[in-house]
């Protein structure tokens, strides 16, 4: 059997568009993990991420181990299938033409019947969210991600890995409210003690070293606010990419090398090729359990795996 080898250590980068960074959701903590996640995994899985066709929906299946290993806190299946159903039903807003547009970006999110793989289907408009990157892209290590626990220092960490080369971004007060969904009743002196303090508190164990929210007023009315922030030194590991040197903007030091994390491995085993018996008998059968002709071919052309698992699926109990 062939093997696809998932890298998954505390520098493994997730990217995606600045756009997908700029938008707004309603997405529970654990919910944004599991999205980003799925990108993340889906890039790995596709022969080239940098070149997916748009001209139709891009179908994957994800291994439930890999997820698994990089969502942090309550990984049981059931959890996540909830997850995947908040995900699927929600909507994400994005600013375009002078309106703000919601709009759900899967087609499908669904469990295999074995538990073992999640089907995603992504909207074709929306892939360039996740693949195709070529500028204005947001990147960032999803293990650092999903190691913060609060909604609020998830969508800040966001802002802070999308501008972090600036060391800070100003925005319209009422703006950074709605982006982060800052209930109505808190004051700023609120947003500073329930919000601010508790994404320091998250920070320390990441590559942030500091976070401040600097109001600007206008009058006695604060109109702005300022996020600003600071890295550490990001050090020496092995062979320093240029991607490395600009991800950070600072100058590196040296670790002892006992230091370094080694990388996880996941293994993610694709199944034996089909005979052509069973993909004409298995094909058949589809059909005529009225599935349509073009989603299979569809699910032949981006994901191997995945097609060859729902013929051998389909094929149980067909004599």
């Amino acid at each position: 059997m062939a093997t696809n080898l998932i890298k998954v250590d505390k520098n493994s980068l997730v990217e995606y568009s600045n756009e997908f960074a700029e938008s707004i959701n309603d997405y529970s903590a654990k919910e944004f993990d599991l999205v980003l996640t799925m990108a993340y995994i889906g890039r790995k899985l596709v022969p080239d991420h940098k070149h997916v066709s748009v001209d139709e929906n891009l179908i994957l299946q994800l291994p439930l181990t890999a997820i698994k290993k990089i969502i942090q806190g309550n990984r049981s299946t059931e959890r996540l299938k909830e997850s995947l159903e908040k995900i699927f039903d929600s909507k994400v807003y994005f600013k375009k033409d002078n309106f703000t547009k919601g709009r759900h970006l899967f087609e499908a999110l669904d469990f295999s019947n074995d538990g073992t793989f999640v089907e995603f289907e992504l909207k074709k408009e929306f892939i360039p969210l996740f693949f195709n990157l070529t500028e204005k892209f947001t990147r960032h290590e999803i293990l650092e991600f999903t190691s913060l626990k609060g909604k609020y220092s998830k969508s800040i960490y966001q802002i802070v890995m999308m501008y972090k080369s600036f060391g800070s971004k100003e925005f319209p007060a009422s703006e950074f409210r709605l982006k982060l969904a800052i209930p109505d009743n808190y004051s700023w002196s609120d947003v500073e003690v329930k919000i601010m303090e508790r994404v320091k508190k998250e920070f320390e164990v990441t590559k942030i070293k500091k976070i401040e929210l600097e109001r600007i007023k206008e009058g006695r009315a604060i109109t702005k606010v300022k996020l600003k922030w600071e890295f550490h030194e990001v050090v020496e590991v092995a062979e320093v990419t240029e991607v490395e040197k600009d991800f950070y903007g600072s100058k590196k030091q040296e670790i002892k090398k006992e230091d370094i994390e080694e990388a996880e491995i996941i293994e993610v085993v694709e199944p034996t090729e089909l005979t052509p018996e069973e993909e004409e008998k298995g094909i058949e059968k589809l059909l005529a359990d009225g599935l349509d002709k073009s989603y299979i071919a569809t699910m032949k052309k981006n994901s191997k795996t995945m097609y060859i698992n729902m013929i051998r699926n389909v094929l149980k109990g067909v004599e």
